[in-house]
């Protein structure tokens, strides 16, 4: 029984690593094509990875290893436990998170949004105001930074 138990459980989380991929994937703007050569796979293995499906024959299945997941997460310039946690997937789909993209870029005291401190100093501060955001917006954030450190890290105060 527990190893029918763990099969489930492995199962389980290879749906959500492959669903996040192909979520993140989508995010930084990538075509399955683009990851593939980043990875120096195939675009037919990334469609497999990302299309897993326990009904899928083991033998056409591809691999799920800690460091292939590794490989995906820094190709993705993403931390890899976020392939493996849906709570962001779920809370802010790639569409929402773009209508928020310019709330986030644009924080101030007046409107009650996040201010960024100017020195390490003001970390503590910033800690405890991103304690207080919900799931929901955390997510948001989550998503605007990637956003941003896909396009270099560049602000909109250094593109102007």
């Amino acid at each position: 029984m527990n190893d029918y138990i763990d099969e489930e459980k492995k199962t389980e989380m290879k749906m959500r690593i492959a669903g996040n991929v192909a979520y993140y994937r989508s995010v930084r703007g990538y075509t399955q094509k683009e990851l593939a050569d980043m990875l120096g796979k195939s675009m037919g293995w990334l469609n497999k990875f990302e299309k897993f499906k326990p009904s899928q024959p083991k033998n056409q299945r591809v691999s799920f290893s800690r460091d292939t997941v590794d490989d995906i997460a820094k190709a993705l310039k993403i931390p890899t436990a976020w392939l493996y946690d849906e709570t962001l997937r779920d809370s802010a789909d790639v569409e929402t998170a773009s209508r928020y993209d310019s709330d986030y870029y644009s924080f101030s005291e007046d409107n009650n949004r996040i201010r960024i401190p100017s020195s390490i100093e003001g970390l503590d501060s910033l800690v405890e105001e991103l304690q207080q955001l919900t799931p929901e917006q955390l997510a948001l954030l989550r998503v605007g930074l990637m956003k941003l450190d896909a396009k270099g890290g560049k602000g909109e105060k250094e593109n102007q």
